[in-house]
């Protein structure tokens, strides 16, 4: 994507994960507990389902290669925990 032509991707997986299983997923990786208010029932305005239109990306790049969720958002964490050298949070084992 640094080579592309616009200045942002959409960038998409082939299956759907809540708001919700995204944040427990990163909460296990850096051994946060994650936890919902007894508040948050539904915010006003707040989308119910989110998808992304990776047209952008296919028609520049062509057909994408999909990389496991639980692999990417391992290796994204551990690229955020290294560029801002949080003391205290290290990186995750494969």
């Amino acid at each position: 994507l640094i080579e592309g032509s616009q200045p942002v991707y959409n960038v998409a997986g082939n299956h759907k994960l809540s708001f919700l299983d995204v944040a427990k997923k990163i909460g296990q990786l850096i051994n946060v507990p994650v936890r919902i208010s007894d508040h948050s029932k539904t915010l006003v305005g707040a989308p119910i389902d989110v998808s992304l239109d990776m047209s952008r990306y296919q028609d520049e790049f062509g057909p994408p290669i999909y990389t496991d969720f639980d692999e990417g958002i391992m290796r994204t964490v551990n690229w955020h925990i290294l560029r801002t050298e949080k003391p205290g949070l290290c990186s995750v084992k494969t």
